[in-house]
């Protein structure tokens, strides 16, 4: 989810493909209306958002602590 062409591709999917949503048997935005400039602003603030929601990422790094003091 970090990966601004990964969220791309899951929102050209999300708004284009038919298949998304098969009880719609239709797209969201079918590709004749809904223009690549649309589809990539919807990535980028879709990333934005999430980027601000996810915590940090793993450093590898582990406190560890006896269960019993």
């Amino acid at each position: 989810m970090r990966a601004a062409d990964d969220i791309k591709r899951f929102t050209d999917q999300f708004l284009r493909d038919p298949t998304f949503f098969p009880s719609l048997e239709a797209a969201l935005a079918p590709t004749s209306t809904f223009k690549d400039l649309y589809v990539e602003n919807a990535a980028k603030e879709l990333h934005r958002d999430i980027d601000q929601v996810l915590p940090m990422p793993d450093d590898g790094l582990v406190e560890e602590w006896p269960t019993w003091p």
